[in-house]
Parts: structure tokens; sequence; C-alpha cells
């Protein structure tokens, strides 16, 4: 992930979303837990290919990570009763896997 999501298309995203205080520096923090998310997903990803002793990940193994860890992410931002799943914040789609 080279580029940075844009910050107005973030803010217009969390604006969209009126039952989420919006603080200073929110953008810069869903693109945090963003690259935290993705940075978990490829270590996660990895060893999965390594249990099946694959050198390549496959994307299978990407989508079976992904349930794992969308659904494991939402449980932690549903502690916080401010805060949103990543999935609302980054327009993932947690059922079918797609942005």
């Amino acid at each position: 992930m080279l580029k940075k999501a844009p910050k107005n298309f973030l803010k217009s995203v969390m604006k969209k979303k009126a039952h989420i205080r919006i603080g200073t520096n929110a953008d810069l923090m869903v693109q945090l837990s963003v690259l935290l998310f993705l940075r978990c997903l490829a270590e996660e990803t990895r060893a999965k290919a390594f249990e099946e002793k694959m050198a390549t990940i496959k994307a299978r193994h990407i989508k079976a990570v992904s349930k794992v860890e969308l659904y494991r992410c939402s449980a932690t931002f549903h502690k916080c009763k401010t805060a949103a799943p990543l999935w609302e914040l980054t327009a993932l789609d947690p059922v079918n896997n797609t942005v």
C-alpha cells in the first residue's frame, strides 16, 4: 500500500456516520487502523500458507484469514461504545470481503 487514502474521502465517510464522535485527527487514526489491520492480515495469511506447506500466498489463504480478522476487529471495536467496526470506516463489506 504505497498511497494513503485521501483525507477528504475519509472525512466524508466519517461525517455520514452521525453516531461517531469525530476528533481532530480521526482520519489519521482510521488510516493507522487500516494499516495495522493489513499488517495483521499479511502475517496471518503467511502463517496460513505455511501451515499448508505452500511457498506462495494464494487468494484462498487471504479469504480464509480475512473472515477471522474482520470478526476479531469488529469484536474489539464493539467493546468501545463510540468506535465503529473497521469495515464501516473503510467501506469494506464483511460478507463478501470487498471494498
